[in-house]
């Protein structure tokens, strides 16, 4: 009870909260047009943070890696991480912040520790802050290198844009070095646009997983609904960036 009454405290329940009453307010004014508009609205934001739609549809992209056992992938010439799970902070210890999605992080470390490659390749953007030019992969191999947390070799990609950035710097790698495939690590909802990307570049990769968002082990419920929170908006942004994202790079042939 107490967990439901803090939802309708948060952003999200109290805007559906004032939709609700402006609709009432609306109706009784005779603005009934109004009144349907402002209840259309209230209704979507029901839909997205008060139901399982947003993980259903988010399980969708993320149900074909639910069966892959990091353990019993094989090996490969090196291990590429794709940015997202970290970024810099000059505040935060080794001047690194991780994100939701740092499991990619400690699914490559993983990887390297159960010897399925000896070399790691880092993704991710950079940023500017107080002057530095901070890349996100030299943070984190130097936060890797100081604390010693692996024995692999580290490499970074450098600034890249996007993820067909990190597929054209991969590619560069894999030509100088002479590597026949990969394993190529991001989160579970990311991994078809991100294995196409790659495959595209010609590089042959082996997907690893993380970061499941949709799959927690326990059902869902598809019609249950709820107070909205912010968790399915979450979700849904995800989900909507990956299949904008998979037409945009159809578009632009970065995949084929």
């Amino acid at each position: 009870m107490i967990r439901t009454l803090y939802l309708f405290c948060e952003p999200i329940g109290l805007i559906w909260l004032a939709l609700l009453a402006l609709t009432f307010a609306l109706w009784r004014r005779g603005l009934r047009g109004l009144a349907t508009a402002t209840a259309a609205i209230a209704a979507f934001v029901l839909a997205i943070g008060g139901t399982e739609l947003p993980v259903v549809l988010l399980r969708a992209l993320e149900r074909p890696y639910l069966n892959v056992k990091i353990a019993e992938l094989p090996e490969c010439d090196a291990v590429v991480l794709l940015g997202g799970g970290f970024e810099p902070s000059l505040l935060e210890v080794a001047e690194l912040r991780l994100t939701p999605a740092a499991n990619r992080l400690l699914t490559a470390l993983e990887l390297l520790r159960l010897g399925k490659a000896h070399v790691l390749c880092i993704g991710g953007s950079g940023v500017y802050i107080a002057g530095r030019h901070m890349v996100e992969g030299e943070v984190v191999r130097d936060a890797l290198a100081d604390r010693q947390l692996t024995d692999a070799e580290i490499l970074t990609l450098g600034h890249c844009a996007d993820t067909a950035d990190e597929a054209q710097r991969a590619r560069e790698l894999v030509t100088k070095r002479g590597w026949k495939r990969v394993l190529l690590v991001t989160s579970a909802s990311h991994m078809r646009r991100s294995v196409a990307t790659f495959q595209t570049a010609g590089v042959e990769v082996v997907p690893a997983p993380s970061h499941f968002m949709a799959f927690n082990g326990n059902p869902i419920t598809p019609w249950r609904i709820g107070p909205p929170a912010y968790g399915g908006f979450v979700r849904m942004s995800t989900w909507m960036h990956e299949i904008i994202g998979w037409y945009a790079y159809r578009v632009l042939g970065r995949i084929k």
